[in-house]
């Protein structure tokens, strides 16, 4: 029977081969010479051949010199750079060509820009042909290569497929044995830090197994990999299939697409590697169709003496939250980079803090490099001189093409056809008198408008400027693919509620628009007294104050909020209430506290005081003429002190921005009215309070400012003062009909909130049902942990329940993600009524997923020292008391002395009881023990590479038990058994021998330092020198020797700050190096074996020894 993943892994190489991969079986190469993949070792990640031809056809008549000299440039060693550094350099070189001047030497950009004025010249060798000509046989070479050995620090890594572009590794596909998240991790915990340099050339990284494929940048974070439903169309029928995506992103055409133009790299945080997901890739793709199709149309008109009019490219809908502003960075990126027309791209929006963000994510991803001054139009005149110049992007306002004679042309600006307009939240203002001047000012421009909500009703003269959808993708579908998350209603309208509807219609009408001037500012102020006693009434603003304070504290998911005011004045009044009652409710805690007894609730109180005690909030309003006046009337009209003037320092004076969206910063809830309800991107934001009367497209993106996906958030939570669920209705009512162009636009993306908890009961049900089939009673444990409240005896009540599920790795994984599944949708209900229902089970699968984790945590953590020093102390040896170790002394130690452990105790010990717990402690144990001895010396990889393939038979041996109890890996010595119980019995019993037996070999290799006469140091060296070689006992005497002065002849390099950045320390080093080691048995190691050597000794000393002088090894 073949195993699921072999049948994945043969599925995706057919595939491969109908898009025209030439297949290499490199299952062969693990134990044998690399002649498959033409390879001269395992280190190599490049396929040198495959490299040398394409560049030579790429590059005809071009000298070999420097072709050889390119190919240096692409596999120059760049382990002194991180990984994502070190891919962009690669994926610059690879992009744009790799420049070598006439010595042969590679020409960076520095270089360049500093010799554009002088006569070098230099030439650019391409390495990938980007576009391939559909008249000429294609250039490119596409290799897939099945179980691709790679030599790293520990050992040798197989992998599963890597996709090869002429002789590049661009794609890894991973095909998993378990959870797909087991296999990220697997890739970013250990491939990443074993073999970096492979890492240097990904495009990108696919895991999958038998029913979903997900993909992801070497910087993408777990949450954010995500699926490839759709290959050509937005309306295909989606599948979250391998075949779909291997057909969507690795076709030879579209692989090159996405890498050229769908691949950034953004420094707004760090130093990020970002991919087009499936629905940009297509929606951008749809847009750039309906720019050449309109060019098209253009050449028409004038050939045929037509006045040529301007562009509707289309309205381009992604939902909040999808990633829309990166949609128009790949857009301009593409089109500058494959359309031949030399086109100018005007960015028009409505909000100077929207301008300010679309701009800097041109600025982080490098589309741009000018400052902000050199391309934002601040009149219609400025854009005008500014369209005169050479600039590829400009922003401004739409608010700049105002005009003083309403009803007349606005006078024309720049008649350029080659000129995209990318309107962002085309719908609010741009259809209207302002839109028309846009266009008068830019008569033969195209016009592009990108929103986060559909057009609504009376929008028609959206269509008129900007044309039908070109793109759609609605809420439905960004939740389905994990791109954001769903949103939930609450409503806590207080009894003082706002009962004239009409007047809400009026208030929302005047309100909405953000850029109010003076006038309109004093116009809401005079309506708004007549409303006073019911919208902002005192104690309703102290109602909904005690409302936050308790509800915020008793969230489950603790992620940011944002309570949003109907104007400035009242945002202060609230913001004011609220830390009255903060005050309020911290005193009230610390009451219960100190009259507290259970230990668990006093961790929980004291840890929700020192919350509420580091906690920050900030009123954010942007300061505008006359708030210092009208603050001061209100306090005097009403009797209370609210002062707006410290509130407008801080938000000069600080980066309010930055520190919300941190999640560590202790800013965690913000007051607003206008302010950041749009265009704002807080992915840990998570509840929002809206007390603000909303409506239409203002409404459905303010309560989508919570729709970010970030770490274990599963949905974001709108809590409701302001009697928002009329407007709320009528807003939604649009996502359930059809566009005029036949678009659906999907499901409304808001539910009710006991949804979410009906999702809790189905997870609690689906995680009760996987424990009844390991043979686990869960009623039965609900009964017992319910009337025992002792914590340790609840502990040992549960054992045998975790004894059950770490059997083995796929079965402890599987529980380990139903349980976390439980806690996560339960703090996602918190606060409700219905929470006491849940209370015991969810507190039951808490104490199991904590169980299975103290078995799987490395020795040195102390909650799994409590648990494996009875297991180990019965295998000590009878010592004399005070030989004895104590916890105490194991714990300073972390981790036991395997040399004194009686191998035959800790066989009867592992025989007897919670064997599957003590079998996993022993593993732990002996995993962190190599991983410790191996960080000082690489050569004993090979002992966990023996303890890994044990492993890995007991998993096989239990997976496939667990499908078939008749088919069992014979290389795990089982022959008859009586009964499936013994059938499990004897595969734990080869596994625990294979324990023990790893535990005394280990235990020796602890000790052959001491017995060889050298250092941990001086013998990492000298197994490297030996290692492949055949010695004579003189030999090894003489290699010794060697080692000893080789390390001591380095130690004042290593001294030297920073020596690996230095060549002369550097080059000092290898001279060193060469020296010594040519003081090696001449009869025994040729001069080209110590050459090689020497080579082997240099890359140790580099990665052992660190810049600061200090050692990895000591």
């Amino acid at each position: 029977m073949q195993r699921d993943d072999a049948i994945i892994r043969q599925h995706a190489i057919e595939q491969f081969v109908r898009l025209g991969y030439t297949i290499i079986d490199g299952s062969q190469e693990e134990h044998a010479s690399c002649s498959a993949t033409g390879r001269l070792s395992h280190g190599e990640v490049v396929l040198l051949p495959q490299l040398r031809r394409s560049l030579h056809a790429l590059n005809a008549g071009c000298a070999d010199a420097l072709i050889e000299a390119a190919i240096d440039a692409v596999t120059a060693n760049l382990s002194l750079l991180s990984l994502a550094h070190a891919n962009e350099q690669i994926y610059a070189m690879l992009k744009d060509g790799i420049k070598i001047d006439a010595r042969g030497q590679l020409v960076n950009a520095e270089d360049e820009n500093r010799n554009k004025d002088t006569q070098d010249t230099h030439k650019t060798l391409q390495v990938i042909e980007w576009r391939e000509n559909e008249k000429e046989p294609h250039k490119n070479d596409f290799t897939l290569v099945s179980h691709f050995w790679v030599d790293g620090k520990l050992g040798k890594r197989c992998l599963d497929l890597v996709g090869f572009v002429n002789g590049l590794p661009f794609i890894l596909l991973e095909i998993a044995d378990s959870e797909l998240q087991n296999t990220f991790d697997r890739i970013d915990r250990d491939y990443k830090d074993t073999i970096p340099a492979f890492f240097w050339y990904n495009a990108f990284i696919v895991v999958s197994d038998t029913f979903t494929g997900k993909m992801g940048s070497l910087t993408t974070p777990w949450e954010h990999f995500f699926q490839w439903k759709r290959i050509d169309d937005e309306n295909e029928v989606e599948s979250t299939r391998l075949n779909i995506l291997i057909e969507g992103t690795c076709l030879p055409k579209r692989l090159l697409d996405i890498i050229e133009n769908f691949t950034l790299f953004d420094r707004s945080r760090g130093l990020n590697k970002l991919i087009a997901r499936n629905h940009q890739y297509l929606g951008v793709n749809n847009a750039i169709a309906s720019l050449l199709k309109w060019e098209h149309e253009r050449k028409k008109f004038r050939l045929a003496g037509e006045e040529v009019r301007h562009g509707k490219l289309g309205v381009f809908w992604h939902t909040q939250g999808s990633g829309k502003s990166y949609s128009m960075v790949f857009f301009v990126l593409k089109v500058q980079r494959t359309v031949a027309n030399n086109y100018t791209f005007v960015v028009v929006t409505d909000r100077e803090d929207l301008d300010d963000q679309i701009y800097h994510n041109f600025l982080h991803t490098g589309i741009i490099s000018e400052d902000a001054r050199q391309v934002h139009a601040a009149s219609a005149k400025g854009l005008k001189q500014l369209l005169g110049g050479k600039h590829l992007l400009l922003f401004t306002l739409i608010q700049k093409f105002y005009s003083d004679s309403p009803g007349q042309n606005y006078e024309e600006i720049s008649d350029n056809e080659n000129i995209i307009v990318m309107a962002d939240e085309a719908h609010r203002t741009q259809y209207d008198t302002l839109a028309r001047n846009m266009r008068d000012a830019l008569p033969r421009a195209s016009f592009l408008g990108f929103t986060g909500t559909p057009l609504m009703d009376g929008e028609e003269q959206t269509r008129e400027t900007f044309g039908h959808y070109v793109s759609i993708y609605n809420f439905r579908r960004a939740i389905n693919d994990g791109v954001t998350v769903p949103l939930f209603y609450e409503n806590h309208t207080p009894q003082i509620d706002i009962i004239n509807h009409d007047f809400a219609e009026e208030m929302t009408e005047i309100l909405e628009d953000a850029m109010l001037n003076e006038m309109q500012e004093r116009e809401v102020v005079d309506r708004y007294a007549h409303t006073e006693n019911f919208v902002v009434k005192s104690e309703r603003l102290d109602w909904i104050a005690f409302d936050i304070v308790r509800h915020f504290m008793n969230r489950g998911y603790m992620g940011k909020a944002m309570v949003v005011s109907i104007n400035k004045i009242t945002a202060v009044r609230t913001y004011n209430r609220v830390w009255e009652q903060w005050r309020r409710y911290r005193e009230e805690l610390r009451a219960q506290l100190a009259q507290e007894r259970d230990p668990d609730s006093k961790v929980e109180l004291t840890n929700k005081i020192a919350y509420m005690e580091k906690t920050d909030m900030a009123v954010v309003v942007s300061p505008s003429d006359g708030d210092v006046e009208r603050f001061a009337k209100f306090s005097v009209d009403n009797g209370e002190q609210v002062a707006i003037i410290p509130h407008h320092q801080r938000f000069r004076n600080q980066n309010l921005a930055e520190d919300f969206k941190t999640i560590n910063n202790p800013l965690r809830i913000v007051f607003v009215c206008a302010m950041w309800m749009t265009g704002f991107d807080v992915p840990c934001l998570s509840t929002i309070y809206l007390d603000r009367l909303l409506k239409g497209h203002t409404l459905m993106q303010t309560i989508a400012r919570a729709n970010r996906v970030y770490g274990d958030k599963i949905n974001g939570l709108i809590v409701d003062y302001a009697s928002t669920m009329r407007s709320l209705t009528a807003a939604l009512a649009v996502y359930a009909r059809e566009d005029s162009s036949g678009y659906s636009l999907g499901d409304p993306p808001i539910g009710d909130k006991n949804d979410l908890v009906q999702i809790l009961r189905k997870k609690l049900a689906e995680t009760e049902e996987f424990c009844h089939e390991q043979g686990i009673d869960v009623q039965d444990l609900l009964v017992r942990l319910a009337t025992e409240q002792d914590k340790l005896k609840q502990e040992e009540l549960i054992q045998p329940a975790i004894n059950a599920l770490v059997a083995y790795d796929e079965l402890k994984l599987n529980a380990l993600l139903l349980t976390s599944e439980v806690g996560r949708y339960y703090k996602a209900i918190l606060p409700d009524a219905s929470e006491r229902e849940f209370t015991l089970p969810v507190y039951l699968f808490r104490l199991l997923k904590e169980g299975i984790y103290r078995t799987m945590r490395p020795i040195g953590f102390k909650e799994i020292l409590g648990r494996a020093t009875h297991l180990v102390r019965e295998s000590l040896e009878v010592q004399s008391a005070e030989e004895r170790l104590s916890a105490e002394t194991l714990t300073l130690r972390g981790g036991f002395d395997l040399r004194d452990i009686d191998l035959s105790a800790l066989n009867n010990s592992l025989h007897n009881g919670q064997r599957h717990i003590k079998a996993e402690q022993l593993r732990q144990l002996l995993y962190a023990r190599l991983q410790r001895l191996i960080k000082v010396n690489p050569s004993r990889v090979k002992h966990m590479e023996k303890l890994e393939r044990a492993i890995d038979r007991y998993n096989e041996g239990c997976a496939n038990f667990a499908s078939d109890p008749q088919l069992i890996n014979p290389q795990d010595k089982i022959t008859q058994f009586s009964g499936n119980e013994a059938r499990r019995d004897q595969l734990l019993d080869v596994y625990d021998d294979a324990l023990i037996e790893a535990t005394a070999e280990i235990a020796q290799e602890e000790q052959r330092s001491t017995q060889e006469g050298l250092s941990e140091e001086e013998l990492a060296i000298s197994d490297l020198l030996v290692a492949d070689m055949s010695l004579s006992r003189d030999d090894h005497v003489q290699v010794k020797k060697v080692a000893r002065d080789l390390l001591a002849a380095l130690r004042p390099t290593f001294n030297v700050l920073d020596w690996q950045k230095k060549p002369i320390t550097l080059g000092r080093a290898y001279s060193i190096i060469q020296d010594v080691l040519f003081e090696l048995p001449q009869q025994t190691y040729s001069q080209d074996v110590i050459e090689q050597k020497c080579g082997t000794m240099f890359l140790h000393v580099q990665e052992h020894y660190k810049n600061d002088g200090t050692t990895s090894v000591a």
